[in-house]
């Protein structure tokens, strides 16, 4: 940011950039003003500021002190630390009997997830057929009541369009709840049949 810039007298306006001489404003020939000393001194008769050069000058003659060497640290010289022994690792003991699955086989292991893992998939699919079925009816529902929205629209004389568009989410909401019932049908009917 520029300290000496040119300035109205009349309307107090700042330029950062030379326009000519004149306040873009007023009219009125701009003068040189300080920002930093500006209400101190007033108006300037040239483009540099007397105390803002003064302040330079006092600073670059100033000299910079030396800094001060890191203080080193001596340290005490310390005696070899020897390594304590080890003590032998004594065998853990259960108070309660160990886990079924400790000492097995993996292979053993998977072999007796094979029922839960085909629970689990027979379940993922069930859900997969739940979300379809629902899916399924809130778009065949929303599609049947847009036509017919659309038709009545039409019929009525009214704008088929908005009328369509009120009957999609109507029936996208028919669908939404008959879909629902289908969803829940597929899952618990399913389950109430294999026992």
């Amino acid at each position: 940011m520029k300290r000496v810039i040119e300035r109205c007298p009349n309307c107090g306006v700042e330029h950062d950039e030379a326009v000519g001489g004149e306040c873009e404003v007023c009219g009125t020939p701009l003068r040189f003003w300080c920002r930093v000393h500006g209400k101190e001194i007033g108006f300037l008769s040239s483009a540099e500021c007397p105390r803002c050069v003064a302040e330079e000058q006092a600073r670059r003659s100033r000299p910079v002190p030396p800094r001060a060497p890191a203080p080193t640290r001596r340290e005490a010289p310390r005696a070899p630390v020897e390594a304590a022994p080890r003590r032998p690792r004594r065998p853990v003991v259960f108070d309660s009997p160990p886990p079924p699955y400790a000492g097995r086989d993996p292979r053993e292991m998977a072999e007796d997830m094979r029922p839960y893992v085909a629970a689990g998939a027979d379940f993922a699919v069930l859900m997969m057929r739940a979300l379809f079925a629902l899916v399924r009816h809130v778009i065949g529902w929303g599609v049947l009541g847009g036509i017919a929205g659309g038709v009545l629209g039409f019929q009525q004389g009214g704008d088929p369009i908005w009328s369509a568009m009120f009957g999609v989410m109507v029936g996208g909401g028919a669908g939404l709840f008959f879909g629902a019932i289908s969803a829940l049908r597929i899952l618990f009917g399913a389950r109430r049949r294999e026992h």
